[in-house]
């Protein structure tokens, strides 16, 4: 969900999602963090935030813009695969018709 505010619960909850999405414990995403599971476990849950680096440091890792992280804007790149896809069905179909 895209929110012109930073959301501490939000955030966590997209960071949480990432971590979800790629199979890993928080143990594992803790390591690799460089944190320690209590502190992430906090931040999945909107209790802590987080420095600019941590910030950058979970951005880098899931391949996520700072935007989707912080706010839940997607990447403009997304937003424009999912358009350029849509065309191309779209034009898919009008070949199949003719």
């Amino acid at each position: 969900m895209y929110t012109d505010v930073y959301d501490l619960k939000e955030c966590g909850a997209r960071i949480q999602a990432l971590r979800k999405e790629k199979g890993m414990t928080q143990e594992q995403l803790a390591t690799k963090l460089n944190i320690n599971t209590d502190s992430l476990g906090k931040i999945e849950r909107g209790i802590k935030g987080f420095s600019i680096d941590l910030l950058i440091e979970i951005a880098v890792f899931f391949d996520a813009s700072l935007d989707y992280i912080v706010l839940g804007r997607e990447m403009q790149i997304d937003v424009t695969k999912q358009a350029l896809g849509f065309i191309i069905n779209q034009l898919v179909d009008l070949e199949k018709k003719l």
